[in-house]
């Protein structure tokens, strides 16, 4: 799941990985309609529904796609501070 790149960074980060899994899937169960967020394939979207594992994201006024919950990894304004 994750990149030797990646690893470097958690590690460096002082976190483990299975700290960051702890924190992804605590993520993911917050996850509501109405939240913006963006998908491991770069998607943003906004959350319109959750059934299960699938999450329907509104793309563009009226677009909606379907995906998999395990691509649904930020929410784009935390990155985005983050990154200040």
């Amino acid at each position: 799941m994750f990149t030797e790149q990646d690893l470097k960074q958690i590690a460096a980060h002082g976190l483990t990985v299975e700290a960051v899994e702890r924190q992804i899937e605590n993520f993911r169960r917050g996850l509501k309609p109405g939240m913006e967020v963006v998908t491991s394939g770069g998607i943003y979207g906004k959350i319109k529904e959750i059934d299960g594992n699938v999450v329907v994201l509104e793309v563009a006024h009226n677009v909606n796609v379907r995906v998999d919950i395990s691509v649904v990894f930020a929410n784009p304004g935390a990155m985005n501070e983050e990154g200040k």
